[in-house]
């Protein structure tokens, strides 16, 4: 769908305005990035590097407004972001801060530094309207390479660069009208039975309800390195399948363990969302942003009959094998753009107090393995300093507490979640993440 502008305003595509309206008190729609170097960067140099970025990508800058009817437009506005340093604590659990990011009063992404004595750690925050996870590590290529170079472009680059807000995604990129209308009637279907069943939540304290008076307790983090990646590549080639369909698998299995267990009497509809990258339209011309689509997969699991066996790797591939030929990644953004064309608003499709999934899995794969910076072992090194480690965080939602992010670096599998533990308390968090990491290392050794 092509940006509407209104001079130096950009209407916000429906994606980006569904993720600008899926954020309440407590429940901020960012992601994070949690970066582990050998030794600390230089803070004068990294502001360099993160001005820089953001002069090359106009969403970097930019900041929201509204129009008279509460339509949302992006509008360009001075760099100012900075790099924030804080003072972490021993624990690897903690973000640097819950507060929201304000769309309209600064830009959608802070760049974090520890600076406790012996942590070399960097985290980068993003607000989800503003780019997803495959674009943020767009900007961290940038940052890094701007960083190496210590380079910093003249200002007039944010203006040039502000006509790419008009060419980002579009979701049409199928030929003949025929095709279009069929295939995106059957993708709003879809949508729409997702839509009519309400899968398991994990959440046990009935949000809002559970809300606690003086506002959300911080989200925390959990981090699992799970080991050589090939070793997980030549597992899921004896099981027929990729990778993803086999973390799919273990996730569900470790689901259905942990909502078994704690209603035995009674069967689940479990569902998983997970997002597909959907670039590759060469309509796209601009990365850094929203170019990602949703794919929703459930199984029905229960205490007793067929529905108490483990979920089976041959089921989760076949659905998975037929979501991708029918390009399903894209019905969440096919049924948006048609919302928004019929209503004015995405806003139809929020619902806070409905379970949407109940969970989320953001696989990125190699993320970096591409990247000019990377050295032989697959690891970024930028003089004698050396990135040693990556980490994803995906926003969790009011209804769906627990989220997990997978992604290889330097040939090492990381498996990372985010719970909100006012909702999901952490003993039963910390449960559900040692059997998903238990799965993950049973399927690969049998």
């Amino acid at each position: 769908m092509a940006s509407v502008t209104d001079g130096r305003r950009v209407r916000l595509t429906p994606f980006e305005e569904y993720m600008l309206g899926d954020e309440y008190p407590g429940w901020p729609m960012t992601f994070w990035i949690r970066l582990a170097f050998s030794e600390p960067l230089d803070s004068a140099r990294l502001n360099r590097a993160v001005t820089a970025t953001a002069m090359s990508h106009p969403l970097l800058a930019a900041r929201i407004e509204f129009d008279r009817r509460r339509r949302p437009f992006w509008v360009p506005a001075p760099v100012t972001t900075v790099v924030h340093e804080y003072h972490s604590t021993e624990l690897d659990s903690e973000f640097p801060t819950s507060e929201p990011i304000d769309l309209q009063k600064e830009p959608g992404w802070r760049i974090w530094k520890d600076n406790r004595g012996g942590s070399h750690v960097v985290w980068m925050e993003f607000h989800h309207a503003v780019c997803d996870g495959v674009g943020a590590f767009r900007v961290l290529e940038d940052i890094l390479a701007s960083y190496r170079d210590d380079t910093c472009p003249p200002a007039s680059n944010l203006d040039l660069n502000w006509q790419q807000l008009t060419h980002r995604y579009r979701c049409d990129n199928l030929s003949g009208l025929t095709q279009r209308i069929s295939q995106w009637a059957w993708m709003i279907w879809r949508i729409a039975a997702y839509s009519a069943t309400a899968p398991a939540s994990l959440d046990v304290v009935s949000w809002p309800k559970g809300v606690p008076a003086g506002g959300m307790v911080p989200s925390q983090a959990r981090i699992a390195p799970l080991g050589d990646v090939n070793e997980y590549l030549r597992a899921a080639k004896r099981h027929g399948c990729t990778l993803n369909d086999l973390v799919i698998t273990c996730l569900f299995r470790s689901l259905q363990e942990t909502m078994v267990q704690r209603v035995p009497d009674r069967r689940h509809r479990l569902r998983l969302f997970i997002p597909m990258d959907l670039r590759g339209n060469p309509l796209n011309t601009c990365q850094v942003g929203n170019v990602v689509g949703m794919l929703h997969i459930d199984r029905i699991v229960g205490a007793r009959g067929p529905a108490s066996n483990p979920v089976s790797v041959s089921s989760v591939a076949n659905d998975m094998k037929i979501y991708r030929k029918t390009q399903m990644g894209r019905a969440l953004v096919v049924s948006l753009e048609a919302v928004t064309a019929i209503f004015g608003s995405p806003a139809w499709l929020l619902s806070p107090k409905k379970c949407g999934a109940t969970s989320v899995l953001t696989n990125l794969k190699t993320p970096l393995q591409a990247s000019k910076l990377a050295g032989p072992d697959g690891r970024v090194q930028i003089g004698s300093t050396v990135l040693e480690s990556v980490e994803l965080f995906p926003p969790v939602r009011p209804m769906t507490p627990a989220c997990f992010g997978l992604l290889t670096y330097g040939n090492e599998l990381r498996l990372t979640m985010r719970f909100q533990p006012a909702t999901f308390p952490t003993a039963d968090a910390d449960s559900l993440f040692n059997r998903f990491t238990d799965e993950l290392r049973n399927i690969k050794d049998n």
